[in-house]
């Protein structure tokens, strides 16, 4: 698929219907071999490995979509769109910011073991190839 989204849509209560300033999306820019993964089922703590001195066991997502275009580049795969709750966002997820390294911009560092919390509280992924 080039150029177009492709939506996994999940409702949290039925049909909810969210408002556009009522939600916030994260955006991640994941390879090529976990794209399709984490579009149908999410994101799973054993794809976060520890590893010290190499991985943290964190999933890395953009605040903004720009930043995570950035990265899309060398990844090759798009980006997933993570639509919540903006409340949600603000009860579990906030905390997890913190700036980029070498930019001014936005990333949530989120532990692996908050994964599926993130999961649970995910409306809709959108896998955007632009």
């Amino acid at each position: 698929m080039c150029g177009g989204s492709l939506v996994v849509a999940r409702a949290a209560s039925g049909a909810e219907k969210i408002e556009m300033d009522e939600h916030i999306s994260l955006w991640k820019a994941p390879t090529s071999a976990f794209a399709q993964e984490f579009m149908l089922y999410g994101f799973a703590e054993k794809y976060f490995r520890i590893e010290p001195g190499i991985y943290d066991g964190k999933a890395y997502f953009a605040k903004t979509k720009t930043l995570a275009r950035d990265y899309s580049w060398c990844y090759g795969a798009g980006i997933i769109e993570v639509r919540m709750k903006l409340d949600d966002y603000a009860s579990h997820f906030i905390d997890f910011e913190q700036l980029c390294p070498g930019t001014v911009e936005i990333e949530i560092a989120i532990p692996r073991e908050r994964l599926n919390l993130l999961n649970r509280l995910t409306l809709e992924r959108i896998l955007h190839h632009d």
